[in-house]
C-alpha cells in the first residue's frame, strides 16, 4: 500500500470519524473525466465509496457500466507497474465475502444483449477486470470468475476485434493452468486409487462420515461443488456384505452417484470451460438455459408448480415436440450466483407450444418450511438452469424406498446381503403339512382357464378339483389323469408329471420345479429359450395353487415386476390368455388393448361408481378438493395476469392503476386523434413492425436498400415510417443466426397479428375425478355431502369463468402478442406491395426470410422486456411530455409500469401458494389411500420396477406373498430391492446377464463401482445356484452358432423344431453380413448416432423382401441407437413402406421375428463404437431372427474394438458370409448370375423383386406373363396385355382384338335368345346366360286393381298402382286426378283461388291449404324500389331489410355487408385535396372545404392536349380539341367555349360541371340560392329532423347510375347516406328489441324436438336481422313446440288405445301439416294468417281432448247420460270436418270440454298452471324427471331421472316405471309436465361421461 500512502492519508471529518462518499451517478461520471491514478487512489481507499457498492443487489445498470468503464481505463499493464497497491485493494474488496458484484451483479448485467459498439466497450473492461483477478488472487478468484469465460466467449466471438480475442485468450490460458494445477493434485486420492471427477471409489473397508439415511434426495452443495469427491463404494459382486446397513448404505450411494455426478459435471463444464475452440466439444452434453425468471405458480391437484420462462433464442434449431430436453420428471439445478447457492426442481408439465416460447413449469424440491425460498424470490432475479443428463424421476422413487428399509421389513437378507448359496423352500410350504399338495392341470390343459375364487362356490370348486373335474362337461376319460395330476407332492421330484406330460425340455422342467420349491429362485434363459414362456407357466402354477401359498384370513398379491412397460404388456397379456380374475395393470403407459380394462385408473372409475371407495376416504378426499379448487382459482386469477404483463405487450389501460395522471392522459390525447383503443405501440415504436420486417425480406432478395439508408422523403417509407424516421427503433437489422431452423421449427412459429386463438394461461391438466361424481347424480345423502357438491358445482363454473376471463383479458388487453409473434410457414402470405412485389417464384423465399426475421425479431423483444434496466420511481415522475422521451427510455419506463403492476400481483398471490402446497399433500396421501384399497383386493398386480418403488408404501401394506421379476439381469439392483417388503415369501428372478444389463449414467460407476450389475448377476458371480435353459427354440442353426461361442452359451443346443425352418427367398444367404465404409453422423441435440447410407440400404432391403411375397409383419429393422430408428422410419415414410416396425435393439429384447434387418451404425477413423463394446447388447442384437438376418455395419472398425465381434466376423468370413456386397438370387431364374447389391440403387435392377428378364410365366389365358421377372407369388391379378384373340364356343366367332386380352369377359356380339322365364324373345350377349338376363318386355299381368302392371317384364309387379283415376275428395267433394293407390289418401289438387288479405290470389291447392283453413303464404315478388336501390325481393305483405350485398365505397374501402346492415362509415382522411384546398376531416364525415373551380393544368398521356377538366378532380379521358364531336353530343346541350367537365366515375360519363352540379343539387332537393355551394354543409339528419322528401343518391343525368365515388359531390352523397341510414335502421327496428327478441329465439330453439331442429334452422338463412322477421321466427317456433306437445298426447293415446289408431293417425298427419306450415321462410305473418294458425291450433286442442274423453268413457266403462255423449260424437265429427272451423263450433267445443271435466279425469286439463308449477316446485326435482303412465297419469323418478325398477300406477294400476334406464312399455318422458328441455340424463350425458373418464386415464397415464 506503499503508493496509496505516498498520495497522502484520506481525508477525516471534524469529528474524527472516517467520512464514508457514496459513489451514486453523479459522483461516478464525475470521476470518469479524472486521471487514471486519481480512480484508482478514490476507488482503492476505505472510504471511497466502492466497498457498499459492490454490496448492492439491485445496482442499476448505468452504474455498472461506468464501473465498468472505470476499470476498463485503469486496469492496464502500465497502472499495474505503478499502481499495483490501489488495484490490488479494489480486487480484494471485489473478493470478500460480502461483495456480489463478481458472484451475481456483473454476471447477471453481461446475459442481457447489447449494440455492438456497447458489447466491444463492455467485454474489454470485463476482461480486464477478470484478468487482474486471476492475476493478483487466482485461488480465491476461480470460483468466481469462472463463470464468466463462456458469456465473454459468446459475446466476443462474432465480433471481429483481434486484439479483443488475443485478452480473451490470455483469461483462458490463466483458467486453464489453474485448473490442470488442481487436477494434478486430484489424479490419486490417499489410498492411490484412480477417482473418476467428483467421485471416489473408498476400500470396502472405509466407512462413511454419516449414515446414508441422512443423505437428502436432491444434491447437497457439497455435491455440486466442493472440492470434495462424493463418497461411494464398490458393489460387491463377490463376496457378502459385513451387514445389512452395510449393504444398503452402497447400494443407496451408488444410485444416488450416478445421478447427481453428471449434474455436477455439467455445472462443472459449464462453470470452467476454459479452451474456446473446444468449447463445443467440452460442453456437449450440457443443457444450460439462461436469463432463466419465475413467472408465476400453476395449480394442479397433486402439486404447486411454477411457471419458469428462459431464454429460447439459443435453441432455435431444437425440435420441440421431439427433442429430449426438459422432459417430464428431469431434474434441474438453478443459481444466480455461479451455483454458490442453488435451487433444484424437477420438470412438472412439458408442453412444446410453451417450451417454443421460452416456458416450462416445475415443482420445486423443497420442504414445507422452505417454500418462502421460492415465493420471496425478486422478480429481478435471473437464474441459470442445468439440466441434469440423468432421468431423476427413475432415482427419487428407489432411493425413498431404499431409505424406507431396515432388518424389520427387508426379507431374504441371507441370499441377498449374506450369499449363502443354500436356499430353503418358501416358508408357505414349510408350515403346517410340509407334504403341500398342488394341481398340476393348468401345465397339462393347455386350454386350461385359472379363475379368480373370490366366490361362494370356492368350496364346489374345491370338490370338484379333488375329484379332477374343472368343468361339469369335462370328458370322463380325463378323470383318472386329472385325479392324479391334482395332488402332487410339489417337494418329491418323483411325483411331479412327466415333462413331456408338462410340454417342457429337461432344462426348462428342473427349472420350473427349482422355481416353485425355492424361495429365492433365480432361472437364466439364453435367447430363444423360452424363458418368458416358462415364466408364464410358474405363474399359471402359483395362481391356480394360491391356495398354498395366500393367507385364509388376509388376501395377498402375486406381484409380477418388469423393467420396462413394453415387457410388462406382453407378459401381462400372456396371463391374461388362461387367467380370468383381478388383474391389476399399475401405470399409465401401457399401449395394450387388451389390458386397458385392468389398469388401475380403470379400477379407480369403477370403485368410485361402485362405491366400493372406503367413505371416510371418498369423504375427505372430496372436502380436500374443494378447498384446493377454490385455492386455484384464486391463485390463478391473479397469476394468469401476472403472466400477461410478464410475457407480453400489455395496452396502457391495463397498467393504468400505475401509470400517473398526466402519463396516461397524454396516451388519452394520441388515442382521440387516431380512433385506435390503444397507443402504446406507437409510442414505443412497433407499430408498422410488421411492414418494416416485410421490407427487409424483401429487400434481401430484390437488393434494396435497407431501411437504415432510406431518407425521410422515400417513397417506398409509409407516411408515419417518414415521420418517425428520425427517431426509430434503434433495433439494428439482424443477419440470419448460426443455427439453422428446421422445418419443424419453422411450422412452430405463429402470427404477429393473425393469432385468433390465445393460448390457454390457465390450463388445468389434473382430470377432476370428483366431478364424474356429480355428474353421474350419485346419491351424497349417506356422506351428508349436499352442500360440498352444489359448491363444488360453483368451483368449477368460477373456474370456467375465470379461464374465458383470462382468455377475454389477453384479447382486449395484449398490445403486442409475442409469444405467438411469427406465422406459421403454411399460413404465411407474403403481402403484395406496389412498389416491391417480388415475383411468384420468389414467394416463398421471401416468406421464409420474413419468418426469420420475425423470430429475430420476437427474441429481441422478450429480451427488451425481460430487461432489469428500468426506470426508478423519482425519474419517473419527474418526466412531463411521455412523447419526446428516446426510444430506449421508453422501454425503461414501460418496465417501470410493469415492474410495479408484477410486485402488486405477486404479492397477493404469494398469500395463499404456501395454503395449497399443504392441501396438496394432503389430497395426494388420500390418493394414495384410495389405490391402497384397491390393491388389497387385487389377485396379480404387475408393476415396472420404478412403479414398484413409487408405490412401495402401499406394496409394504399389502404385502405381496411372491414376487416374479422379469428382465431381472436388466434391472439395477436398487430396483429390485426396493420392490421387496416384509410380507415376501417367495422370489423368482428370471432374466440372462449375458443379454442387456442395466445401463447407468455414470461409466466409471459401472465400470469400477460395478454399479452395471444386477441381483441376478451378483447372486450368479457368489456361485448361487440358478437354473440355465439349454434348448433354443428360435432361430435357425445358420443364426444360433453366433450364442455357442465361447463367450456366450458355448452348451446352448438347438431344439429340432429349428432344423426346418424355410429359407429366405430371393438372397443367396439366410445369414449375411454386409460390410461398408460410409462414415455415421451424430446429433448433437439427441446425442445419438445415425448412418444414413445403412438406413437407405437396409429399406431398399426390405422393400425387395416385401416383393417376394413377405407379409409386413414378418421383417424387423432393429439398431442399437435411437437416431437411426429415426433415420430408418424417414426413409421408410419416403419409400410409403409404412407398417414394417422399426425398433432399438435395447426395446426389441425379449422378442422375435421371422426376418431381422440390423444396422450397426458406427463407422468412423477413431475406432469408436461406444456400447456396442459390450457384449450383452451385440448378444441381443444378433438373435431376435428366426428365419434370416442381415446384418450392415463397418466391420473393420468394429472388429476393432471388440473381441465378440471380431469372433463374429472370423467366423462369417470362413463361411463367406460377409462382403461389401448382399448376393441376391431370382426365383425364377436361379442359374442366372445375381444381382450383388452394393448400394441401394442395385436393388432397382430389380424392380418387380425378380430380375431384369421378362417373366416366362404361362397365364391361364396361354400368353406369357408380360411383366418384368418377378417373385412367382400367384398371377391372378396379372393383367394380360396381348391382343385377345379367343374364340366363342357358342357362335365360333373371333373376338375382334379391340380389347387387350385381360379385358377380355365374353363374347361381345349380340344375338337373338328366348327367355326361359317368360318366353319373350331378347337380343343378348353371345356369353350371357339367358337366365340371368332381365327380360325388358312390358308385363302382361294385371294388378289387384285391374290396371296392368306398370313394370318390365323381369321385374317385380308394382305393389302401388300409378295409374291416374278420378277421385272426389271426402273432404271437399272436389274431383281431381290421383294415382289409383292414393285414391283414399289424396290431397285435392285443385287449386285454392282464394283471395289473401294481400289481394293476391292463393297459390296453393286445396289440399295444401286445407280446405282454406291455413292459406300457403303468398308467393308474390314485391319488386318494390328499397331505399338503397335495389328490388326488394322478398314476398309481399312487408319489405324487410335489403339483403343484397351494400353498393357503399369510397376511395379507401367498401362496405362488405348486406345492404340492409347499418355501414361503418370510413375512418381514413379524406383524400380531396387540390393544390388550393384541402378537406381535414376524415372520410366519413362532411368536407370542409367548397368544390374548386379552377381548372385543371396537367395534359392528357395519349395526346398531350390540356386537360379540360377541374383541379383536383380525376382527369376526363376526352380531349377538347381531338373528340369535338364527343362534347358537342353532351346531354346539357353543346358547351360554351372554356367550358370545364367533370367524369362522373362511377359510369365513366364526362359531363359540363356548371349544368352537372346544378342537375346534382336540384335532384337532391336543394333549396340554397343558386350559386350557393352545399359542399361544406356539415347538418347531418338524425332521426328528428330526417326529410321528407324522396330519399336517394345523386344520379348520372344520362344513365341514371348512383354517384358515390366522386369526391365533388361527396357532402351530397354523405348526406343522402346518413337519411338513408336512418331509414334502414327504422326497417331493422330497435337494436334493445332486436337483442331480446334474438335471446328468446335462441332459447326457443333449444327446446325443440332433435329431429325438428334441422327445419327449424333452415329458417335463419343469414337473412339481416330485424325486428319483425325476429318477432315471426319466434311465433313460429312457439308453434312448432305448441304442435309438438300436442303430438306427444296423440303418441300416448296411441299406446293406451291402440285400436283407434286410424283416427288418430289422421290427427297426427294434421299436426304434421300444421309444423310443415309453421316452418315455412317467412318475413311476417299477417294477422289473418295469425288469426287461421291460432284457430287451427285451438280446433285441434279441442279435439284431441274430445277424442282421449270418448275412448276413456268407452274404456273404462264410464256412465255418460245419453244427451252429453250425443253433443260429444256430433262436436267431435263438426271438428273433424273439413275447411274452416265456425266459431261456433269452436265454442260448443270449448263448453264440452267444461261440462266433461266432472265426468272422465283427464290428465291434461285436470291441474293448472298454477297448482303444476307448486307441485314441481314442491318435489324439487331436476327438469325432465317426470313422465306418465300408459293412461297419462304423471309421475316422477329421483336420483339419476331414469327408471331402475317397475312399479304400479296408485291411479289406474298400469306398470310404470322400467329396468335398465328404459320406461316401461306404455309409459313416456313427460316434458310438458315440468316444461323440461329433455331428460335429465340423456345419451349426450353418457358421452359426456365417457370422456371426463378417458381424461382421468389420461392424467393418470400422466
Amino acid at each position: 500500500m506503499e503508493d496509496e500512502e505516498a498520495l497522502g492519508p484520506p481525508r477525516v471529518a471534524a469529528s474524527g470519524r472516517r467520512r464514508i462518499r457514496r459513489l451514486d451517478l453523479r459522483a461516478l461520471e464525475e470521476l470518469y473525466t479524472k486521471t487514471q491514478e486519481d480512480i484508482l487512489i478514490r476507488l482503492g481507499s476505505d472510504g471511497g465509496g466502492l466497498d457498499e457498492l459492490l454490496t448492492y443487489h439491485s445496482l442499476d445498470e448505468n452504474r455498472i457500466l461506468l464501473l465498468l468503464k472505470l476499470i476498463g481505463k485503469t486496469f492496464t499493464p502500465q497502472m499495474m507497474q505503478f499502481c499495483y497497491g490501489n488495484i490490488k485493494s479494489i480486487v480484494e474488496k471485489m473478493l470478500v465475502a460480502d461483495a456480489i458484484f463478481l458472484n451475481l451483479t456483473l454476471y447477471q448485467f453481461l446475459l442481457h444483449k447489447r449494440s455492438e459498439a456497447e458489447e466491444i466497450e463492455i467485454a474489454r473492461s470485463t476482461l480486464a477486470l477478470v484478468n487482474t483477478v486471476m492475476m493478483i488472487s487466482p485461488c480465491f478468484a476461480m470460483p468466481k470468475v469462472v463463470q464468466f469465460e463462456q458469456i465473454l466467449s459468446e459475446k466476443i466471438r462474432p465480433i471481429g476485434d483481434d486484439t479483443l480475442k488475443a485478452h480473451l485468450e490470455r483469461f483462458q490460458a490463466a483458467l486453464k493452468r489453474k485448473q490442470e494445477q488442481d487436477g494434478h493434485s486430484a489424479g490419486t486420492d490417499h489410498h492411490g486409487n484412480a477417482r473418476s471427477r467428483g467421485m471416489r471409489l473408498n476400500e470396502d473397508t472405509d466407512q462413511p462420515d454419516e449414515t446414508f439415511r441422512a443423505l437428502p434426495l436432491i444434491p447437497t452443495q457439497q455435491d455440486l461443488t466442493s472440492d470434495e469427491h462424493i463418497f461411494v463404494r464398490r458393489n460387491r459382486d463377490n463376496g457378502s456384505y459385513a451387514t445389512l446397513e452395510d449393504y444398503l448404505d452402497i447400494q443407496f450411494r451408488l444410485f444416488r452417484a450416478d445421478f447427481i455426478i453428471p449434474l455436477r459435471e455439467s455445472i462443472e463444464k459449464f462453470m470452467g470451460t476454459h479452451d474456446a475452440e473446444n468449447r463445443r466439444d467440452s460442453n456437449r452434453g450440457v443443457r444450460v438455459y439462461r436469463d432463466v425468471q419465475i413467472v408465476r405458480p400453476v395449480c394442479s391437484d397433486k402439486d404447486l408448480s411454477y411457471r419458469l420462462s428462459f431464454d429460447v433464442s439459443r435453441f432455435s434449431n431444437v425440435n420441440w415436440r421431439n427433442s429430449q430436453r426438459l422432459k417430464y420428471g428431469s431434474l434441474l439445478c438453478l443459481s444466480s450466483d455461479g451455483f454458490q447457492n442453488y435451487l433444484c426442481a424437477v420438470v412438472h408439465e412439458r408442453d412444446a407450444a410453451l417450451l417454443s416460447n421460452g416456458l416450462v413449469d416445475v415443482v420445486f424440491v423443497l420442504n414445507r418450511d422452505e417454500l418462502n425460498v421460492v415465493t420471496e424470490i425478486s422478480r429481478d432475479q435471473r437464474f441459470v438452469m442445468v439440466e441434469s443428463p440423468a432421468y431423476f424421476e427413475a432415482y427419487r422413487h428407489v432411493l425413498e424406498g431404499l431409505k424406507n428399509l431396515n432388518d424389520h421389513n427387508f426379507p431374504f437378507i441371507r441370499y441377498i446381503v449374506n450369499c449363502d448359496p443354500q436356499v430353503y423352500p418358501p416358508r408357505y410350504l414349510q408350515r403346517g403339512d410340509a407334504n403341500v399338495r398342488y394341481d398340476f392341470r393348468p401345465l397339462l390343459n393347455d386350454d386350461f382357464k385359472v379363475k379368480d375364487r373370490r366366490s361362494a362356490d370356492d368350496d364346489l370348486a374345491d370338490t370338484l378339483a379333488d375329484l379332477g373335474v374343472d368343468d361339469l362337461d369335462i370328458d370322463p376319460d380325463e378323470v383318472a389323469m386329472n385325479v392324479e395330476a391334482t395332488k402332487v407332492n410339489v417337494m418329491t421330484a418323483k411325483d411331479w408329471p412327466r415333462q413331456e406330460d408338462l410340454k417342457l425340455d429337461e432344462t426348462q422342467n428342473m427349472a420350473l420345479r427349482n422355481a416353485l420349491t425355492r424361495e429365492f429362485a433365480l432361472v437364466q434363459g439364453p435367447p430363444g429359450t423360452g424363458k418368458t414362456y416358462l415364466g408364464l407357466k410358474i405363474v399359471k402354477m402359483l395362481l391356480h395353487n394360491a391356495k398354498a401359498w395366500n393367507d385364509p384370513d388376509q388376501k395377498r398379491p402375486l406381484l409380477i415386476v418388469c423393467y420396462t412397460n413394453h415387457a410388462l404388456d406382453q407378459f401381462l397379456e400372456g396371463v391374461l390368455d388362461f387367467f380370468t380374475g383381478s388383474l391389476v395393470r399399475v401405470g399409465a403407459r401401457s399401449n395394450s388393448e387388451r389390458l386397458k380394462d385392468m389398469t388401475l385408473n380403470h379400477y379407480r372409475t369403477r370403485a368410485r361408481n361402485n362405491r366400493k371407495i372406503p367413505m371416510e376416504t371418498h369423504e375427505a378426499k372430496l372436502r380436500v378438493k374443494l378447498e384446493l379448487r377454490n385455492l386455484r382459482n384464486d391463485i390463478h386469477e391473479k397469476a394468469a395476469r401476472l403472466e400477461i404483463a410478464e410475457q407480453e405487450i400489455v395496452k396502457e389501460d391495463f397498467l393504468e392503476t400505475h401509470i400517473a395522471p398526466n402519463h396516461m392522459q397524454a396516451f388519452k390525447q394520441s388515442l382521440g386523434r387516431s380512433g385506435k383503443d390503444s397507443a402504446l405501440l406507437k409510442w414505443l415504436k412497433l407499430e408498422l413492425l410488421h411492414d418494416r420486417l416485410q421490407y427487409q425480406a424483401e429487400h434481401r432478395l430484390n437488393k434494396l436498400p435497407p431501411i437504415s439508408v432510406l431518407h425521410a422523403d422515400n417513397p417506398r417509407l409509409l407516411p408515419a415510417q417518414r415521420a418517425n424516421h428520425s427517431d426509430d427503433l434503434g433495433y439494428e437489422e439482424y443477419e440470419e443466426d448460426d443455427d439453422a431452423e428446421d422445418e419443424d421449427t419453422l411450422n412452430m412459429a405463429q402470427s404477429l397479428r393473425d393469432n385468433p386463438h390465445a393460448r390457454r394461461l390457465d390450463t388445468d391438466d389434473d382430470i377432476d375425478d370428483d366431478d364424474e361424481y356429480l355428474q353421474l347424480g350419485l346419491d351424497f345423502d349417506d356422506l351428508n355431502l349436499e352442500r360440498e357438491e352444489s359448491e363444488m358445482e360453483r368451483l368449477r363454473r368460477r373456474q370456467r369463468e375465470i379461464e374465458k376471463e383470462t382468455r377475454e383479458l389477453k384479447a382486449t388487453c395484449v398490445a403486442l402478442d409475442i409469444s405467438g409473434f411469427c406465422k406459421d410457414m403454411d399460413e404465411l402470405k407474403v403481402q403484395d406491395r406496389t412498389a416491391m412485389r417480388p415475383s411468384n417464384a420468389k414467394n416463398k423465399e421471401v416468406a421464409e426470410t420474413l419468418h426469420k426475421l420475425q423470430l429475430q425479431q420476437k427474441r429481441q423483444l422478450q429480451t427488451l422486456l425481460r430487461s432489469v434496466d428500468r426506470m426508478e420511481l423519482e425519474e419517473a415522475d419527474q418526466i412531463g411530455n411521455i412523447w419526446s422521451l428516446k426510444c430506449a427510455d421508453r422501454w425503461r419506463l414501460y418496465r417501470h409500469w410493469t415492474d410495479l403492476y408484477c410486485r402488486q400481483m405477486r404479492g397477493e398471490v404469494r398469500q395463499n401458494e404456501e395454503t395449497y402446497f399443504d392441501k396438496a399433500r394432503k389430497y395426494r396421501e388420500i390418493l394414495d389411500q384410495e389405490d391402497r384399497s384397491i390393491l388389497q383386493e387385487a389377485t396379480v398386480i404387475g408393476m415396472t420396477t420404478t412403479g414398484a418403488a413409487r408405490y412401495q408404501s402401499i406394496l409394504h401394506a399389502i404385502g405381496p406373498r411372491v414376487i416374479v421379476v422379469e428382465e431381472a439381469a436388466e434391472v439395477f439392483e436398487a430396483h429390485v430391492v426396493a420392490t421387496l417388503s416384509a410380507e415376501c415369501q417367495h422370489l423368482i428372478l428370471i432374466g440372462d446377464h449375458k443379454q442387456l444389463r442395466p445401463n447407468p449414467t455414470v461409466y466409471d460407476l459401472a465400470k469400477k463401482g460395478n454399479l452395471d450389475v444386477s441381483l441376478f448377476e451378483r447372486m450368479v458371480r457368489n456361485d448361487f445356484q440358478f437354473d440355465c435353459l439349454g434348448f433354443q427354440h428360435r432361430m435357425r442353426p445358420d443364426i444360433s452358432w453366433m450364442m455357442k461361442l465361447q463367450d456366450l452359451y458355448p452348451d446352448l443346443q438347438d431344439h429340432a423344431m429349428v432344423t426346418n425352418l424355410p429359407v429366405v427367398k430371393g438372397v443367396s444367404h439366410n445369414v449375411f453380413y454386409i460390410n461398408h465404409s460410409h462414415p455415421e453422423d451424430r446429433d448433437d441435440e439427441t446425442k445419438s448416432f445415425s448412418n444414413p447410407h445403412e438406413a437407405e440400404y437396409l429399406v431398399a432391403l426390405c422393400d425387395y423382401l416385401l416383393k417376394q411375397g413377405y407379409e409386413r409383419r414378418q421383417i424387423t429393422f432393429i439398431t442399437p441407437y435411437s437416431g437411426q430408428v429415426h433415420t430408418i422410419n424417414t426413409q421408410m415414410t419416403k419409400n410409403k413402406l409404412d407398417g414394417v416396425r422399426v425398433s432399438s435393439v435395447d426395446n426389441f429384447q425379449g422378442e422375435e421375428n421371422d426376418i431381422i434387418l440390423l444396422s450397426l451404425v458406427r463407422s468412423n477413423n477413431d475406432n469408436d463404437i461406444g456400447f456396442l463394446k459390450a457384449d450383452n447388447r451385440v448378444c441381443v442384437a444378433l438373435s431376435r431372427a428366426k428365419m434370416g438376418m442381415y446384418v450392415i455395419g463397418n466391420f473393420e472398425v468394429l472388429q476393432n474394438s471388440s473381441n465378440l465381434l471380431k469372433n463374429v466376423v472370423d467366423r462369417a468370413m470362413a463361411q463367406k458370409i460377409l462382403e461389401d456386397c448382399l448376393p441376391l438370387t431370382c426365383q425364377n431364374h436361379p442359374k442366372k448370375q445375381g444381382i450383388m447389391a452394393r448400394s441401394a440403387k442395385d436393388f432397382q435392377k430389380a424392380p418387380e423383386g425378380g430380375c431384369n428378364e421378362r417373366c416366362d410365366v404361362r397365364l391361364n389365358c396361354g400368353h406369357q406373363c408380360p411383366s418384368t421377372c418377378h417373385p412367382n407369388v400367384g398371377h391372378d391379378d396379372v393383367l394380360c396385355s396381348w391382343p385377345c384373340e379367343r374364340q366363342c364356343e357358342r357362335c365360333d366367332q373371333r373376338c375382334k382384338k379391340d380389347h387387350e386380352c385381360c379385358a377380355h369377359v365374353r363374347c361381345l356380339r349380340a344375338t337373338e335368345k328366348i327367355i326361359p322365364r317368360c318366353g319373350h324373345t331378347q337380343r343378348v350377349l353371345c356369353g350371357k346366360d339367358p337366365m340371368t338376363v332381365t327380360c325388358k318386355a312390358d308385363c302382361e299381368r294385371k294388378l289387384a286393381c285391374g290396371h296392368p302392371c306398370q313394370n318390365e317384364c323381369g321385374q317385380p309387379c308394382s305393389r302401388q298402382c300409378q295409374v291416374k283415376v278420378t277421385v272426389t275428395n271426402a273432404d271437399c267433394g272436389h274431383e281431381h286426378q290421383a294415382p289409383c293407390c292414393q285414391r283414399g289418401t289424396a290431397q285435392c289438387t285443385k287449386p285454392c283461388g282464394q283471395e289473401l288479405v294481400c289481394g293476391h290470389t292463393c297459390k296453393g291447392t286445396c289440399g295444401d291449404c286445407q280446405n282454406g283453413r291455413l292459406h300457403v303464404p303468398c308467393e308474390h315478388r314485391c319488386r318494390k324500389i328499397l331505399v338503397c336501390g335495389h328490388d326488394c325481393q322478398a314476398s309481399c305483405c312487408q319489405c324487410p331489410p335489403c339483403s343484397a350485398r351494400c353498393q357503399n365505397r369510397c376511395s379507401h374501402s367498401f362496405c362488405d355487408k348486406s345492404c340492409g346492415d347499418a355501414c361503418v362509415s370510413c375512418a381514413m382522411s379524406c383524400d380531396w385535396q387540390c393544390p388550393h384546398q384541402k378537406c381535414t376531416k376524415q372520410c366519413g364525415e362532411p368536407c370542409n372545404r367548397v368544390r374548386c373551380n379552377q381548372p385543371c393544368t396537367k395534359r392528357l398521356p395519349d395526346c398531350a392536349h390540356p386537360c379540360i377538366g377541374l383541379c383536383g378532380e380525376t382527369c376526363p379521358p376526352v380531349c377538347r380539341i381531338c373528340d369535338p364531336e364527343i362534347l358537342a353530343d353532351s346531354l346539357f346541350g353543346e358547351p360554351e367555349e372554356g367550358a370545364r367537365f367533370v367524369l362522373l366515375e362511377d359510369c365513366c360519363h364526362t359531363l359540363e360541371v356548371t349544368q352537372l352540379d346544378r342537375w346534382v343539387d336540384i335532384s337532391m332537393g336543394d333549396n340554397r340560392e343558386e350559386g350557393e355551394d352545399n359542399s361544406t354543409s356539415g347538418a347531418t339528419a338524425t332521426e328528428e329532423n330526417a326529410p321528407a322528401r324522396l330519399v336517394k343518391l345523386p344520379e348520372c343525368p344520362q344513365c341514371k347510375t348512383p354517384i358515390r365515388r366522386n369526391l365533388r359531390y361527396g357532402n351530397v352523397v354523405k348526406e343522402a347516406l346518413v337519411e338513408m341510414e336512418i331509414i334502414k335502421q327504422r326497417c331493422r327496428g330497435n337494436q334493445r328489441t332486436v337483442e331480446d327478441l334474438r335471446r328468446k329465439v335462441e332459447q326457443a330453439k333449444t327446446r325443440v324436438p332433435q329431429d325438428l331442429k334441422p327445419r327449424v334452422e333452415a329458417l335463419f338463412s343469414g337473412e339481416v336481422p330485424c325486428e319483425s322477421r325476429l318477432a315471426t321466427q319466434f311465433y313460429q317456433i312457439s308453434l312448432v313446440l305448441d304442435a309438438t306437445h300436442l303430438l306427444q298426447q296423440v303418441t300416448s293415446a296411441i299406446t293406451r288405445w291402440p285400436d283407434m289408431v286410424e283416427t288418430y293417425r289422421r290427427l297426427q298427419a294434421e299436426l304434421d301439416h300444421l309444423i310443415t306450415w309453421s316452418l315455412r321462410p317467412r318475413n311476417i305473418l299477417s294477422e289473418r294468417e295469425r288469426f287461421d294458425v291460432r284457430q287451427e291450433l285451438e280446433r285441434l286442442k279441442i279435439l284431441i281432448h274430445l277424442m282421449h274423453c270418448r275412448h276413456a268413457i268407452s274404456s273404462d266403462d264410464i256412465e255418460v247420460e245419453p244427451r252429453l255423449m250425443r253433443r260429444l260424437a256430433v262436436c267431435i265429427r263438426q271438428l273433424m270436418a273439413s275447411g274452416p272451423v265456425p266459431e261456433n263450433d269452436l265454442k260448443e267445443g270449448r263448453q264440452l270440454r267444461e261440462d266433461l271435466k266432472d265426468v272422465v279425469d283427464d290428465p291434461y286439463s285436470a291441474l293448472t298452471d298454477e297448482e303444476r308449477e307448486a307441485i314441481v316446485k314442491a318435489v324439487s326435482l331436476p327438469t325432465g324427471s317426470w313422465y306418465a303412465c300408459p293412461r297419462g297419469h304423471y309421475y316422477v323418478i329421483g336420483e339419476c331421472g331414469r327408471p331402475t325398477e317397475v312399479a304400479s300406477c296408485p291411479e289406474c294400476r298400469s306398470p310404470i316405471g322400467g329396468e335398465n334406464h328404459a320406461p316401461a312399455a306404455g309409459n313416456r318422458q313427460a316434458p310438458e309436465f315440468d316444461n323440461a328441455d329433455g331428460p335429465v340424463w340423456g345419451v349426450d350425458d353418457d358421452y359426456q361421461m365417457a370422456v371426463l373418464m378417458q381424461q382421468e386415464e389420461f392424467e393418470n397415464w400422466r
